[in-house]
């Protein structure tokens, strides 16, 4: 067998081949653009901060047609199978709300003698595509040998990061994804019911039937208050923290951003130090401790996983939140 033979083989297998992940991104792009292949940017536009001209603005360049529209939809709907196949490889990437499109990878790593042998020794990575229907985002996500309990697969240390990323940027960029089960996606957002003075349980439910993430603050029976308020615009998969009266538990705010977090400081009236950006990744006070609303706490933050929450911050901010707290007065359930 000849070398030509050899590299046609390995090629053919995924290895021997050198792609960076921003090419692998470009390639994509063909998929979600009906053949068309975009190049992607780093800088959208230059704003001159004193005037507000804009001195520069990214267009839309594209550098190719490698393969027709119809092969496009053809491997996107075989990607969309990935993900939502019964025999798919690609269901931990399944996110509430989103529909995604993408394809799994797993590589071995060489070493002397070989290749790595044993639980999780490979690199393992997910392309993903949202929303289905139109794709908007594109996000690449590689682990290399991910320290998982036996039995758990390096596919969920993946989905981790891409599940959380994909989440936060379709809600920062205020993409209008297609209608899901629970909640048609609007980009100004929906308008948030208001669940003071209801059952915690029933609250809860309303909430999660709307593909909102309740956060329970105290050990109460009924919602004094909740953060945002009710009518406020908000987006499917957002946090809605529910104060119920009496003593307070620490919640873990593992992967959670840095909006999420202050929200939570206003909710539940503690003060938070902020170390770094990004997701969450250590905070002082462990899950579950009792705090009551007057300490200090102080959160770590991962800068490898910034994801523009300070930009998301300084604009999401410009809105007021408050509770709204309910005046009359409830009886226990």
């Amino acid at each position: 067998m000849s070398e030509n033979d050899l590299g046609a083989i390995y090629s053919g297998f995924g290895q021997a081949s050198a792609v960076t992940p921003i090419q692998q991104i470009q390639a994509a792009t063909a998929i979600a653009n009906d053949g068309q292949m975009v190049k992607p940017y780093l800088i959208d536009s230059i704003v001159n901060p004193n005037t507000g001209d804009v001195t520069y603005e990214h267009e839309r360049e594209v550098i190719g047609e490698p393969i027709s529209k119809e092969t496009a939809n053809e491997v996107m709907e075989q990607l969309h199978d990935v993900v939502y196949s019964d025999v798919g490889t690609g269901k931990p990437f399944q996110v509430d709300g989103i529909e995604v499109a993408g394809k799994t990878g797993t590589a071995q790593i060489p070493s002397e003698g070989g290749y790595l042998q044993g639980h999780n020794q490979n690199v393992f990575s997910f392309l993903g595509m949202a929303p289905f229907d139109d794709p908007e985002v594109i996000v690449y996500v590689a682990v290399d040998r991910p320290d998982m309990q036996n039995g758990q697969s390096g596919n969920q240390a993946v989905a981790e990061i891409f599940n959380s990323v994909l989440k936060q940027s379709i809600q920062y960029l205020n993409v209008t994804p297609e209608e899901s089960d629970n909640q048609a996606y609007q980009p100004e957002g929906a308008e948030l019911m208001n669940v003071s003075g209801e059952r915690r349980s029933d609250a809860v439910d309303a909430l999660q039937q709307e593909n909102l993430e309740p956060v329970l603050l105290g050990q109460g029976n009924r919602v004094e208050a909740q953060l945002p308020a009710p009518h406020a615009k908000v987006l499917a998969g957002e946090k809605v923290f529910l104060y119920l009266g009496g003593e307070m538990e620490m919640p873990d705010l593992s992967g959670w951003s840095v909006r999420d977090v202050m929200k939570f400081s206003q909710a539940a009236g503690v003060t938070v130090e902020q170390s770094g950006n990004g997701y969450v990744i250590n905070q002082e006070i462990a899950p579950g401790e009792p705090i009551s609303g007057n300490e200090t706490i102080e959160v770590n933050f991962d800068s490898e996983r910034n994801s523009d929450e300070d930009e998301e911050d300084s604009e999401e901010g410009t809105e007021e939140e408050s509770l709204e707290t309910n005046d009359e007065e409830v009886e226990d359930e």
